[in-house]
């Protein structure tokens, strides 16, 4: 899959958009801020 997708494939079996995004956001030394409202917790 990789090998035909290649950087558009950013995990594979149990790996998710958002833990993959979560380690490259690590990787860079970066930070996330959100802020929740109207959506009952859910966004937390």
């Amino acid at each position: 899959c990789r090998k035909l997708l290649g950087k558009t494939v950013y995990g594979a079996g149990e790996d998710t958009l958002a833990s993959a995004a979560g380690e490259k956001l690590k990787a860079a030394g970066g930070t996330l801020a959100c802020a929740e409202s109207c959506t009952g917790g859910l966004a937390a």
